[in-house]
């Protein structure tokens, strides 16, 4: 372990893995729940950081057995000594009130066909209810037993690698300067921070923005190989990512099924390869979307509701169009995402050809946070809302700002200060000059570069200017 690596296991002492490419390898060829994967990668990985893949293989090929198996196994057992066959997989627990008993389902198995044929005594519920309650089921290594037609349910041992305690996590960053807090996220969530320079790092931070802060619409239009995709999508289960043709059916609510889109079920949309996005009708599409981005209110047909799921727009242009304050950035997108009242309901333009392509030495390889630990807690930052009354107290816009414009800055300030300062809880803990440096110019300049897009897009946007803020502590 390096030092800076020994400091982070030290503040994080249960939560720490060793990300080696080994590690990395061995995970991608599971098909598994991510926390799933994380809670085998600490279970075979020793206090020196070696992984024993050869034990970590044997054991998921005990217990993770194959859809056309489990069954036959479970029968073998009835006629055995052993008598119960013991799964690695998810639990979905529920009530049947009218027959008073409790049933289970494995939505990996797809089974029961019946629901009578799964039952689970309540005594094994009550004792884990914490996990086998939650409305979409829990993983967990679950003992099953064949009785009379009925496959029993018998013990549950539930598999929760981390106690998510956001009090224990906003103290822990209090122990690294603003610099090392970076590269503890950059580490946690895959990368390599010795293999960007601080630009380059400040620029992909920025990516992660919406994983704390609902609501907020960014777009990133730069250069193949960036690792947009991988950010956007492959990090957090809260993110959904959407390419080819979209709807206003399954982006916010199908009439025909009476079913939500995925800006219902999901913390950040993001429409991939924007430049290739189709819909069949693009003005209703564009107008779904403009209301939503406005206000995240979904109205179709009869049914209204509101969501919190941010948009991010990323996508590939020409390098020598990458600049927001001379070329028409959206020029190669559909048209209808070329309109200025569009683009102005984004709170930010990520300079995206800063990071530039990645490369070996990019991926994390050494002692960082568990990605699913990190992305869990920046969710949960999500419903912190006194972190935006620390900015409201804060920043005091010129009389006559345009509305959208200060909305926008205080918006990105808000999730600035959750990732990179989250131990703040009042203005008095505000340092004056790293909120300038790492919250408030940042976020000026983020909308600065929407700003430039409407003026060069739109004439209406010509007169308009980026407000200026007073602080109130300064």
């Amino acid at each position: 372990m390096t030092n800076f690596e020994e400091k982070i296991y030290n503040a994080f002492p249960t939560c720490t893995v060793n990300k080696t490419s080994t590690a990395a390898t061995l995970m991608s060829f599971l098909d598994l729940d991510s926390d799933l994967k994380s809670w085998l990668l600490q279970k075979f990985t020793d206090k020196d950081g070696k992984l024993n893949a050869y034990m970590l293989s044997e054991y998921v090929k005990e217990y993770r057995l194959p859809a056309n198996e489990w069954n036959i196994r479970l029968l073998e057992a009835r006629h055995s000594e052993k008598g119960y066959i013991k799964l690695l997989t998810k639990v979905v627990v529920e009530f049947d009130y009218a027959n008073d008993m409790i049933c289970y389902s494995l939505p990996e198995y797809s089974f029961p066909k019946k629901k009578r044929e799964a039952q689970v005594d309540w005594s094994t519920v009550s004792k884990h209810k914490k996990y086998l309650l939650t409305p979409d089921g829990c993983w967990g290594l679950i003992t099953l037993i064949y009785d009379c037609g009925i496959v029993v349910l018998d013990d549950f041992e539930p598999i929760c690698p981390y106690t998510y305690d956001l009090n224990e996590y906003r103290e822990a960053a209090r122990q690294f300067t603003t610099e090392e807090w970076i590269d503890v996220i950059l580490s946690g969530l895959n990368f390599n921070p010795e293999g960007f320079t601080e630009e380059e790092k400040f620029t992909i931070i920025q990516r992660f923005l919406p994983f704390v802060e609902k609501r907020l619409n960014t777009i990133e239009l730069a250069i193949k190989g960036s690792a947009k995709s991988y950010c956007y999508s492959q990090l957090s289960p809260h993110n959904w990512l959407v390419s080819g043709n979209i709807s206003r059916a399954s982006a916010f609510y199908n009439l025909t099924t009476k079913k939500g889109g995925y800006f219902t079920k999901y913390s950040q949309i993001a429409f991939d390869e924007v430049q290739s996005i189709k819909t069949n009708n693009a003005e209703e599409m564009s107008n779904a979307l403009k209301t939503y981005l406005e206000s995240g209110e979904i109205r179709v047909g009869d049914f209204c509701t509101t969501a919190d799921a941010g948009l991010s727009l990323i996508g590939n242009i020409d390098i020598n169009r990458m600049d927001s304050t001379k070329y028409n950035m959206f020029k190669s997108l559909p048209k209808w995402m070329g309109e200025s009242a569009f683009i102005d309901r984004f709170a930010m333009i990520i300079d995206g050809k800063k990071i530039g392509r990645f490369n070996e030495s990019r991926k994390m390889n050494g002692w960082g946070i568990s990605t699913n630990y990190l992305v869990e807690l920046l969710h949960s930052l999500r419903d912190e809302f006194y972190y935006r009354c620390i900015i409201d107290e804060l920043l005091i816009p010129e009389k006559g700002a345009d509305t959208r414009n200060v909305e926008a800055v205080k918006r990105i300030a808000t999730a600035y200060l959750k990732l990179l300062f989250p131990y703040v809880t009042s203005v008095e803990d505000i340092d004056v000059e790293k909120f300038k440096k790492y919250c408030l110019e940042p976020a000026i300049a983020g909308r600065s570069a929407v700003l430039s897009q409407l003026q060069i897009i739109d004439e209406e946007y010509e007169d308009k200017k980026m407000p200026e803020f007073t602080i109130s502590i300064d």
